[in-house]
């Protein structure tokens, strides 16, 4: 199990670099892309534009250059935890864990990481499945003194229940809300939720609202998304209809995949009528916002005549 005492213990693992060092500068890019990069840094030393710059390239797809830019900001001293913690996410997006973990340690030279620099390693290494770098990295926040917050236990909920470890993270929730006082948001639910529905565990998923119900924790769309796809691929169209008009009920504005997936289990269920009246309730309100009823449904029924 994750340990949150957050204790310093001996290491199961060693990260890939045990004293801070300087990035290695990346010199795949172009002499003409390099010298842009450059220019472009030279006309100023404003650290707000240039990790907006950082969080650009990295949408682009542009990690060379990404890092390129970081390695001159570098060479200036103008960093912060901000630029650390951009580059660091679009390492991880990029699957590049090891250099993401380098930088850990680099960071330590110009200022301490922060709960955001800590949350985005765990949620990264998490979808890695690397469990025994989660448990060092814990310990690291408790040294640094950072203290674990909704998305940091997030993160963890979703790391152990892509690993299939439902148990574990339920216990880590319970812990998170009694021992540690944080309170969980629609968001951790929904994770528990999937991946018991993910696992046919319609039983426990309900539990989860149970749940969310003493807690006073509201439903959102994605809550009842999630159950209209379970319904939806067991063919139970008209479990998932009562859905929809719970939403409705509770003024939660259905989206087109509600619509979808609903309209599929009905379909699958031999319940033509209710499939075609669904339909047209999806049209009339494609009148007020942009659903394209006609694209959605036309393969499963198709399909079915």
């Amino acid at each position: 199990m994750l340990e949150l005492s957050l204790e310093p213990r001996s290491l199961s693992i060693a990260p890939t670099v045990s004293h801070p060092k300087p990035l290695p500068r990346i010199r795949r890019l172009s002499r003409a892309t390099s010298q842009v990069l450059a220019r472009i840094y030279k006309s100023g030393h404003d650290k707000v534009t240039f990790t907006k710059q950082l969080r650009f390239l990295g949408k682009s797809g542009r990690v060379a250059e990404a890092r390129e830019l970081f390695s001159l900001m570098q060479d200036s001293h103008n960093l912060d935890a901000v630029a650390f913690t951009v580059l660091i996410r679009i390492l991880c997006e990029n699957r590049l864990y090891d250099p993401a973990l380098d930088l850990l340690f680099e960071m330590r030279r110009y200022c301490a990481p922060d709960v955001y620099c800590y949350n985005v390693l765990i949620d990264g290494l998490g979808r890695r499945g690397q469990r025994a770098c989660i448990r060092w990295l814990l310990r690291e926040m408790a040294q640094d003194g950072v203290a674990p917050d909704i998305v940091t236990y997030g993160s963890l909920v979703k790391s152990l229940c892509a690993m299939g470890e439902i148990g574990e993270a339920v216990v880590l929730l319970r812990r998170m809300e009694v021992g540690k006082g944080v309170r969980a948001n629609t968001h951790v639910y929904n994770t528990l939720i999937k991946a018991y529905l993910d696992r046919a565990r319609v039983r426990e998923a309900r539990g989860v609202l149970a749940r969310m119900g003493i807690r006073q924790c509201e439903l959102d769309l994605c809550s009842f998304n999630l159950f209209i796809k379970h319904y939806s691929d067991i063919g139970r169209g008209l479990q998932a209809l009562e859905l929809m008009k719970e939403m409705r009920r509770r003024r939660i504005e259905a989206s087109e995949a509600s619509y979808r997936l609903c309209i599929v289990g009905l379909v699958k269920e031999g319940k033509i009528e209710e499939a075609m009246g669904l339909i047209e309730a999806m049209r009339m309100a494609s009148s007020q916002r942009n659903i394209k009823g006609n694209t959605v449904i036309a393969p499963p029924l198709l399909k079915n005549e």
